[in-house]
């Protein structure tokens, strides 16, 4: 019976001649399991960061640009990584490999059958073409009072007058398969209405006509991390969640655009909420393994502390942003991973000999831990490409008489030892072309990075300054 990360390590380091592979953009963020934690497990990497040589001290690690200078023809994905032909030999030295990549694709699947790869991931079809359909996932779910009010429409079709009667006049905009809040619009006025049905006529895709309208509600953003298993459905505390702040992102990209999460300031929401919204957890991921989905998914949510109510807005069936500073944050508690669940469910699913028993209980307590810590990414602002100089090293710093100290190598949560120190990670070398909106760097911290009306501390804005003063556009 596997009761804890003491028992699933133990039964990690006795399965034979099997090897798994985080498959990333970067290395930072496939940063599972160290060398010690976990000696079968490899980053796949396509580009050298900052940080890359330090992940790589403790995490074995193969990385496509140490091998190919010039990387920039290469598409940024899964696909040009498993293709590449140094990753191809590294993994025919072993005959049982897991790929886990951050979200599915069919050309994907396609290499993984080709080789005989283990795809710890569900299907795309299931995936990525039902339940991340955001109306697809409403129809899904019998309980609609867990929704804002809304409704579907045609894109074509659309009547701001009529849903503005039916709805109100501040709504919310999706289309239905678009993703990081590219297709979201936050509408007050029959004039933004219209500009986003253009927008979304530029993004639209063959097959799928129809728009998401919804009732805007007050509340936080906020997010819960759930793994859909044979044993149950492991899930988070709800975890407040960082969007749409202008000073590390565009607001030319969208609404509802995902910058991080704050674990640390999670702390007020009230046991209730949680407790409100663990019966739908638990019946929604019942339902959807039983129409075949394995594994790691989120779910975006909207919490009203004055009402004390949680709206739920969207399933992400896939590895979701919170990862892997969250199980960084496992870590520093000393607490079982989200990841390693993940990967258990698959194995069972793959290695039909073992029999494996898991006491959903004392993992589930685990995970319910109250967290401490925080990630913040900053975005390029240009919708063009850029090329950055980030004069800084990768590492921990503190803010003192009104200057940055860098005080010591570091890249993940458990090298912060106090509140006043503050990582910048996942940083971009001189070289690269930043596309189009594109990650610059990450803030990790044990401190709150937003208050609870989702503006940034002083703390925070002062680490962004910071980060900003040293750091320039490359003509």
């Amino acid at each position: 019976m596997l009761r804890n990360k003491d028992d699933i390590k133990n039964f990690f380091d006795q399965l034979d001649n099997t090897k798994f592979y985080g498959v990333g953009v970067d290395s930072f963020n496939r940063a599972y399991f160290s060398r010690e934690e976990f000696p079968s497990y490899t980053i796949l990497a396509l580009k050298k960061l900052k940080e890359t040589a330090l992940i790589s001290k403790d995490i074995q690690s193969l990385v496509i640009e140490d091998h190919i200078q010039d990387i920039s023809t290469l598409k940024e994905n899964g696909i040009t990584i498993l293709k590449d032909e140094k990753v191809v030999n590294l993994l025919a030295k072993s005959t049982n490999n897991y790929i886990l990549p951050y979200k599915n694709r069919q050309e994907i699947e396609k290499i993984c059958q080709e080789n005989n790869w283990k795809l710890a991931i569900t299907e795309y079809e299931l995936a990525g073409n039902t339940l991340e359909n955001k109306i697809l996932f409403r129809k899904l779910v019998l309980n609609k009072s867990l929704f804002p009010q809304f409704s579907f429409e045609s894109i074509n079709k659309a009547n701001y007058y009529k849903i503005k009667e039916m709805l109100g006049d501040q709504l919310v905009l999706q289309y239905p398969i678009s993703s990081g809040g590219k297709g979201t619009f936050i509408i007050g006025n029959e004039k933004e209405f219209n500009k986003a049905i253009n927008k979304i006529k530029k993004m639209q895709i063959k097959g799928e006509n129809r728009i998401l309208i919804s009732k805007r509600v007050a509340g936080i953003p906020a997010s819960v991390s759930c793994i859909a298993t044979r044993w149950g459905t492991f899930y988070s505390p709800i975890q407040i969640q960082i969007n749409d702040i202008k000073e590390v992102t565009s607001p030319s990209k969208g609404s509802g655009v995902f910058n991080g999460h704050d674990w640390t300031l999670s702390k007020i929401i009230p046991n209730s909420l949680n407790e409100q919204l663990a019966n739908f957890i638990k019946e929604y991921g019942k339902a959807i393994y039983k129409m075949g989905y394995k594994g790691f998914f989120g779910l975006d949510l909207i919490v009203n502390l004055q009402s004390n109510k949680v709206f739920i807005i969207e399933c992400n069936p896939r590895l979701t942003g919170a990862l892997p500073v969250l199980d960084m944050i496992q870590e520093y508690l000393g607490k079982i991973k989200f990841i390693s669940l993940h990967l258990l469910e698959f194995i069972a699913e793959f290695e039909n000999d073992l029999d494996i028993k898991v006491s959903y209980r004392e993992m589930q307590k685990e995970l319910l831990t109250e967290k401490i810590g925080s990630h913040l990414i900053i975005s390029s602002k240009f919708k063009q490409p850029v090329k950055y100089d980030i004069q800084l090293k990768p590492g921990v710093y503190k803010i003192e008489n009104d200057n940055l100290k860098y005080l010591k190598d570091g890249y993940k949560i458990s090298h912060l030892e106090n509140t006043n120190e503050f990582i910048f990670t996942e940083m971009v070398n001189r070289h690269d072309f930043i596309k189009g909106y594109g990650r610059i760097a990450r803030i990790l911290s044990l401190n709150s990075l937003v208050d609870k009306d989702s503006n940034l501390t002083s703390f925070t804005t002062n680490i962004i300054n910071q980060f900003y003063k040293n750091t320039k556009i490359v003509k």
